[in-house]
């Protein structure tokens, strides 16, 4: 009971490594913005870097984001080369080291920034790469749970900040993955090797606008009373069936450090694996699905909005490793 309350109170983490195509688009030229206008939507992304067969690049929605907006990204995994192998943890990204070094500007009090994360848990993952195939990791840390700490000159004392200040910046990850070495998680002597090291990436260039955003509501936790939306999916297995009976629980997210999450709604799939909740529009969502033989998958920053139907599409279960 204790392993299964766990792991509905700390799911609360992206446990599911996105698969949806990754922005493949060229590095491009920082454009400008005006007064009164709002920053361009012009993706960029990181030149691919490679080591021992694996492939990173990062990947940015956009090449200007508004004052006091999330800077969100995705990671782009990719084998290049023969062999399959396994990625440990590749979706525990609060374990990288990500860092935005400010563009031109020479007072060290500007930087460079590392996000810091406060102290979290999720489930074990393994995930096997086969040859030419990729899938991308979603960096979306909700801005209660993290901060920018000062990485300069020591001898200085910079507090850390929640927000990184208008300008230009460099965005680098490095990226240590290990092997498993859990002796719980047992694994055949023929299956894939795992892919162990540091990676660094390509640095990505980017703009903070001195611009607020058209909705400065929607960088923060939003829950509207009175007015409800739906969310649906389809629950699948690993070989693609639809699976009869899985338990779906919806969650609003809590500080990290209050280790809880308030249950909102909850439900099982039918005999075509498909779920539909009614519940009060809000952002920010946590989604857990359980199956009785230890499959999961869990999703957060999810969001419902007022008299609209939030589709999940196909969630396919995965085996938990403790």
């Amino acid at each position: 009971m204790r392993t299964f309350t766990t792991i509905l109170l700390g799911t609360f983490l992206l446990l599911l490594t996105a698969r949806a195509e990754a922005l493949r688009a060229a590095p491009a030229t920082q454009p400008s913005t005006q007064a009164g206008t709002q920053p361009a939507k012009k993706a960029v992304s990181s030149k691919p870097v490679e080591k021992n067969g694996l492939q990173v690049t990062v990947n940015l929605p956009q090449a200007v984001f508004a004052k006091n907006e999330p800077v969100k990204f995705s990671v782009q995994f990719k084998n290049v080369s023969k062999k399959d192998f396994v990625l440990h943890n590749v979706n525990q990204y609060w374990e990288w080291q990500i860092r935005f070094e400010p563009v031109g500007v020479k007072s060290p009090a500007n930087g460079p920034w590392q996000l810091s994360f406060n102290k979290m848990a999720a489930i074990s993952t393994n995930q096997t790469v086969k040859p030419t195939e990729d899938f991308a990791v979603a960096v979306e840390p909700p801005q209660k749970f993290h901060e920018y700490v000062w990485k300069g000159n020591q001898r200085e004392s910079v507090p850390p900040i929640k927000q990184l200040t208008p300008g230009k910046y460099k965005l680098t990850l490095a990226i240590t993955l290990a092997e498993d070495r859990d002796p719980r998680n047992v694994r055949e002597k023929s299956a894939a090797a795992f892919w162990a090291g540091t990676l660094t990436t390509e640095p990505v260039e980017f703009e903070i606008s001195d611009k607020e955003p058209a909705q400065a509501a929607a960088t923060q936790v939003a829950e509207v009373k009175g007015k409800t939306g739906t969310l649906t999916g389809k629950v699948v297995n690993k070989a693609g069936d639809a699976v009869e009976g899985a338990l779906v629980f919806v969650y609003i997210r809590k500080p990290v450090r209050d280790q809880s999450m308030t249950k909102v709604a909850e439900s099982k799939t039918n005999a075509d694996g498909i779920f539909e909740l009614t519940i009060d529009a809000q952002d920010e969502l946590v989604v857990n699905v359980f199956q009785s033989k230890g499959d999961a998958w869990a999703k957060a920053g999810i969001s419902v909005k007022a008299n609209e139907k939030t589709d999940l599409g196909e969630i396919k279960l995965a085996p938990l490793t403790m």
